[in-house]
C-alpha cells in the first residue's frame, strides 16, 4: 500500500512540475494574478531551486534570485483536482488503445 502511495505521488508531481504555470495563469481568480507583485515575477520553466509543484511556485526578482511562492490553500486544491481528472483520462485512453491493439486469439 505504502508503494502505491509513493507510485502516486510520483506520478503526480510529474504532472504537477509540466502544469503548474498554465494552471496559474488560467485560474488567477482562485489563485491570484501572478505578476501583481512587481518586485516578483514568476519564471516559470526557468526555476533553479525545488519548488513544491503542488503547493508553491518559483519566482525571482530583478537581482535574479528565486524563491517558492505558495499558492492559496483554493488554488492548491483546484489543482489536485485537476491534475487528478487529467491523470484519470490520460489512463483512460492508454487502457482503450491497449485493448483496441489486441488481435482475437
Amino acid at each position: 500500500m505504502r508503494f502505491l502511495l509513493v507510485c502516486s505521488s510520483l506520478i503526480s508531481l510529474s504532472y504537477a512540475a509540466d502544469d503548474n504555470s498554465q494552471f496559474l495563469f488560467n485560474n488567477a481568480v482562485i489563485c491570484g494574478e501572478p505578476f501583481a507583485d512587481p518586485m516578483w515575477i514568476p519564471v516559470l520553466d526557468m526555476c533553479d531551486i525545488s519548488c513544491d509543484p503542488l503547493k508553491e511556485y518559483c519566482v525571482e526578482n530583478d537581482e535574479l534570485k528565486q524563491m517558492c511562492k505558495p499558492m492559496p490553500e483554493e488554488c492548491q486544491r483546484g489543482f489536485s483536482e485537476y491534475l487528478a481528472r487529467k491523470w484519470t483520462k490520460s489512463e483512460g485512453r492508454g487502457i482503450r488503445r491497449s485493448i483496441r491493439g489486441r488481435r482475437p486469439l
